[in-house]
């Protein structure tokens, strides 16, 4: 499973795929308060980082800074960098 949910926080572990978009925002809506935890994810699809962005949850990023580039730079969105930096718990 790319997607583990507890109470508190939303573990995306290795893919996120399209099909895991709208769990993830019908759950983060449901759970505003909860941090989103990227640090273990190999792939983010696009949809899927438009709900983190959208959402504005608290995001732990992965320690490799290059790896968050990745994300934005393969998904075209090197806008969101900075998004997601200022989302950084």
């Amino acid at each position: 499973m790319a997607i583990r949910y507890t109470p508190e926080c939303v573990y995306i572990e290795a893919l996120a795929s399209v099909e895991d978009a709208e769990t993830l925002l019908d759950w983060l809506l449901q759970h505003p308060q909860a941090k989103l935890d990227i640090s273990a994810c190999q792939h983010l699809h696009a949809a899927v980082l438009q709900v983190i962005l959208a959402a504005q949850t608290p995001v732990i990023l992965p320690k490799d800074q290059t790896q968050t580039d990745d994300y934005c730079h393969t998904a075209g969105l090197q806008w969101a960098l900075t998004s997601l930096l200022s989302l950084e718990t």
